[in-house]
């Protein structure tokens, strides 16, 4: 008898279904991680070999025309910035003038030079990309990045294609295997609901006949799992990339200054490193409570921290905290104040959102161009407008690009996971504020309006002052309420 039965069940579709289904995944999943893999380590090459040879033409530049003294002048200060790559510049006699970029005598042009750690199996724990080019005046230049980091990009990525498509095609099998004991006829439509979840479709449902019987109770139990895993994976991509996003500069820090430390000569050095580094993980905790707050407000529990903010104080906090930045990648950052008022809000995550639209305005303009922040007043009550004649977005994307993890062509070469403004749009949606998205040519205007609640607003423009009348009415617009 259980020999029949199981004969029965092997031999069912609902079996085969299963099977096939298990196979099928497994090959998704091995070509999506072999197309991974080799797509992100060409792309994490070239786009290295762009960026060494723009910072060396730039070095290179300094020095014809200011000398080998400017030239590391320039090595220093870019080697502080974070995320930056490694430099050597030595003199006409092999002094090195600036960087700590450890080499022996590298030859001109593209080399690879393995890094070692100090663990204790003595292997290779990373590799360098190394460009070395004879300077004007005697000098010799080598600029260097960690390609090891994008490495760490590609297991991770292997790692979570293995994990799920493992989860799915494990979940797939079981549940078939499980549901095709009974009637069969009935359990080949969720059966086929299953698989369709298990090649990535989180809106399938299986169909329910209205009998109130066990099979339409699993039905129904399996509709609600999807639609609680469909919430708990949007929630987890949404998470995973804010977390990305917002804490990978105070992080970056960290390690710099831990780096720093280890390396401190003596202890008050290596104290006071070790303060600026708990200096930044503090304001990274800082960052993730303020997205823990977000999940809190669409709970409807956050507003209860808010409390009257001065937006002209925030606007003025965060230009002073960009400033040094904007200026030295040869922009210039302009303040403008029209009015004084309140508005009812969280401080921190407004001003969070006014950096992620400064931010933006760095990452995708050029030098010499101009990041504009104002506060001035509208009819409803004041806004907070970040402007910058940089290259601007088409039209026909500014509709998009408050859509979570929606990037332009251009953008896509660029680090970031393209949730900037979703992130913006979300804190104006919680303060009650208005996005507008304004294209112009050349640049972007993004602005926060607000409804004023708390104070008087004094001076400024008129009440139907909420974009230039020059251009108010010909620029293409977003509206994220």
């Amino acid at each position: 008898m259980r020999s029949a039965r199981l004969s029965r069940f092997v031999a069912s579709t609902g079996f085969r279904i299963a099977l096939l289904n298990l196979i099928l995944v497994s090959l998704t999943m091995a070509v999506a991680a072999a197309a991974a893999w080799i797509a992100t380590r060409n792309l994490a090459e070239v786009e290295s070999r762009a960026r060494i040879g723009s910072e060396a033409q730039a070095i290179r530049l300094e020095a014809a025309e200011e000398g080998l003294a400017a030239a590391a002048g320039a090595v220093l200060s870019r080697a502080e910035h974070p995320g930056a790559l490694e430099y050597r510049l030595t003199g006409r006699d092999g002094q090195v003038l600036a960087g700590d970029l450890v080499l022996g005598n590298p030859v001109p042009g593209w080399s690879r030079r393995a890094v070692r750690g100090i663990e204790a199996d003595g292997n290779s724990h990373g590799d360098l990309l190394v460009y070395t080019e004879q300077l004007p005046g005697g000098g010799r230049l080598s600029v260097a990045d960690d390609l090891s980091r994008s490495e760490a990009v590609r297991n991770a990525i292997f790692r979570s294609i293995a994990l799920w498509g493992g989860l799915a095609a494990a979940l797939g099998l079981g549940i078939s295997m499980w549901l095709t004991v009974g009637t069969l006829a009935r359990m080949d439509a969720v059966v086929d609901t299953v698989a369709a979840v298990g090649h990535g479709d989180l809106a399938a449902r299986a169909s329910v006949s209205g009998r109130g019987d066990d099979i339409d109770m699993l039905a129904a139990g399996i509709n609600a799992m999807l639609d609680q895993i469909g919430l708990l994976v949007q929630a987890l991509k949404r998470v995973s990339a804010d977390v990305a996003h917002e804490l990978r500069t105070p992080l970056t820090h960290v390690g710099q200054r831990l780096d720093r430390a280890a390396g401190a000569p003596d202890d008050s050095i290596r104290m006071a490193e070790l303060a600026a580094a708990s200096q930044a993980l503090a304001q990274a905790l800082r960052l993730f409570d303020a997205m823990l707050r977000l999940a809190e407000i669409d709970g409807g529990q956050a507003r209860m921290r808010f409390g009257p903010v001065d937006l002209a104080e925030i606007i003025e906090r965060v230009a002073d905290a960009y400033r040094p930045e904007v200026e030295a990648s040869g922009r210039e950052l302009a303040v403008k104040i029209d009015i004084a008022g309140k508005i009812h809000g969280d401080k921190d995550l407004i001003a969070q959102a006014i950096a992620n639209l400064v931010e933006n305005s760095l990452k995708h303009g050029a030098s010499g161009t101009e990041i504009c922040l104002a506060v001035t007043r509208h009819r409803d009550g004041i806004a907070a407008i970040v402007s910058d004649d940089g290259p601007g977005v088409d039209g026909n994307a500014i509709p998009r690009l408050a859509e979570p993890f929606f990037r332009i062509a251009r953008a896509r070469l660029l680090p970031g996971a393209g949730i900037g403004l979703a992130i913006v749009a979300a804190i104006a949606r919680l303060h009650g504020a208005r996005l507008e998205i304004l294209g112009k040519s050349p640049g972007l205007v993004v602005g926060l309006y607000f409804p004023m609640v708390v104070g008087e607003l004094i001076g400024g423009a008129s009440d139907a002052a909420e974009v230039p009348a020059t251009t108010a009415g010909r620029w293409p617009r977003l509206h994220a309420a």
